[in-house]
């Protein structure tokens, strides 16, 4: 099942892309692959669509990108400095 499921993402990002370079100016289907790329953990491809949906000035996914890295800098952030005796 979830196979089917990943082969049915995986789809819809090969259909956004076809449909991406029919109508380039169409932020729908570069909106649609980046959040399959966020979905799928890719951030520096959801990155890329959205430097493209900005170039077209549609919505992006700079917040949605921020999100998620947003706690793995607060962690890594708290880690490094979790070590410096405090005076």
């Amino acid at each position: 099942m979830l196979a089917g499921y990943l082969q049915a993402d995986q789809a819809a990002l090969d259909l956004a892309q076809l449909w991406s370079s029919l109508e380039p100016e169409n932020p729908e289907p570069i909106y649609i692959a980046g959040q399959y790329f966020l979905d799928n953990g890719s951030l520096q491809s959801a990155l890329q669509q959205s430097k493209r949906l900005l170039s077209l000035r549609a919505s992006s996914l700079f917040l949605a990108i921020a999100a998620i890295l947003l706690p793995l800098t607060t962690n890594t952030y708290h880690n490094s400095h979790s070590n410096t005796p405090s005076c």
